[in-house]
């Protein structure tokens, strides 16, 4: 195995206790429960993890967002297959979110791998982040078929520790994409796969019986990853001692348990109190909406109100501006009236002078008229709406009266004149 750097001499460890010991263990925790969030110290989630120290170190060392990363890694199969399929709805859109509808896959797995225990570890953090590196490095050269997207550094909690996540990756598969996310398949791929072996075990009376017992994959794929880890601190002068214990009675995997449980109720309160904000922001943008639909439907109101107390306005001003003309026309007429009185009797009693008193009317009815349309052009001009008025009607009716006016006084004059020839003739 490339360790990557040359070992250091055996040293002695102390713990926080300062009791010198030169022994420690090693973990190596496998599963599926990834937070992002957690690994990249999201202010948003780790102010609610009280074991985390916010003065302690943390690095990131590699983080590939999960899109790209399917993208980069399943895009082209994903591709081949689609310019296979005649029928678009048997296209994958996208390989992401098919394997997060599918319940017996992971879209992303994730391992923690650390040296010692809360009580028995390195005092040296640097040395421990060191050789977790070496680890981590070591782990990408030697599985080929696990393509790691996110490894963090948390030197912040009380045992220096790696969070590794990566997504499994298997090829030659005859059904669906060339190339997909398999976690049983890679590992055969790499040489791992389920065997069962024979166990010697005790039972209470002290008796020997040979049981056989199955060993998956993962769990060689495991143990092997642990005993590479022991392999490599050793080589580093580091012992390692394994005692016959399950990994979840370590010390350090119950804190790495109970941490994860506290951030686990610390996400879904999370989630609740932002649901609440998402549902008031809702409820209130809702309002809002009312509220603006309301506020337009009285806009709307006082514009049709708006425009009729307008066309009120109008009319009232019409009516005033006929009535003034109304006024006017009296005023013209009544001052005109009895000169038409004097003339038409000085007409029928003075037959001899017709001629010049026809012509004298003719030009007051001339100067009337001229007064009248002075007066109905500067009334018309003054009201609101320039369509057809009562004043139109007027102005008709006025020339409609001179015409006539002109015709009955051409028929007078004729019949005069034939008058005229008549006697002459008579004379003759």
């Amino acid at each position: 195995m490339d360790i990557g750097l040359k070992p250091k001499k055996f040293q002695k460890l102390q713990t926080h206790k300062n009791q010198s010991v030169n022994f420690f263990t090693v973990s190596f925790n496998h599963g599926t429960d990834v937070r992002h969030g957690h690994n990249v110290r999201d202010p948003k989630i780790v102010e609610h993890e009280k074991h985390i120290d916010p003065e302690g170190q943390f690095e990131i060392w590699k983080d590939v967002p999960i899109s790209e990363a399917y993208e980069k890694l399943f895009g082209k199969a994903v591709r081949e297959y689609n310019s296979k399929q005649k029928r678009s709805d048997r296209k994958i859109n996208s390989y992401l979110d098919s394997i997060r509808k599918d319940k017996y896959k992971n879209e992303c797995y994730e391992f923690i791998a650390q040296i010692g225990n809360a009580e028995n570890q390195l005092s040296d953090k640097q040395e421990a982040k060191k050789l977790l590196k070496i680890f981590y490095k070591n782990f990408e050269k030697n599985n080929p078929h696990l393509k790691v997207i996110g490894a963090y550094f948390h030197g912040d909690e009380k045992t220096p520790h790696i969070h590794i996540d990566y997504i499994p990756v298997a090829s030659g598969f005859k059904k669906g994409l060339s190339v997909q996310n398999s976690l049983t398949k890679a590992l055969k791929q790499q040489g791992y796969e389920n065997k069962v072996v024979e166990v010697k075990e005790t039972d209470e009376n002290g008796n020997e019986k040979i049981k056989k017992k199955l060993v998956t994959a993962e769990m060689q794929w495991q143990e092997k990853q642990r005993n590479n880890l022991q392999k490599l601190c050793e080589a580093f002068g580091h012992k390692i001692i394994q005692p016959e214990r399950k990994p979840e009675e370590y010390e350090d995997s119950k804190i790495l348990k109970k941490a994860r449980y506290e951030q686990l109720i610390s996400d879904v309160k999370i989630r609740q109190s932002q649901k609440k904000v998402m549902e008031s922001a809702q409820k209130l943008n809702d309002t809002i909406l009312e509220k603006k639909g309301q506020l337009k439907e009285l806009e709307e109101q006082l514009n049709q109100r708006e425009e009729q107390l307008n066309q009120r306005q109008k009319e009232f001003e019409n009516e005033v501006i006929f009535e003034n003309f109304n006024e006017h026309l009296s005023k013209i007429f009544g001052e005109n009236f009895e000169q038409f009185s004097q003339v038409e009797k000085a007409i029928r009693e003075n037959k001899k002078d017709r001629i010049s008193q026809f012509q004298s009317l003719e030009k007051n009815c001339t100067n009337l008229f001229e007064k009248v349309g002075y007066a109905l052009k500067k009334h018309k001009a003054e009201l609101h709406d320039f369509k057809a008025t009562p004043i139109d009607t007027v102005i008709q009716n006025l020339q409609d009266a001179k015409a006539l006016g002109y015709k009955t006084y051409g028929e007078f004059l004729q019949s005069d004149n034939n008058a005229v020839n008549k006697t002459k003739g008579k004379r003759r």
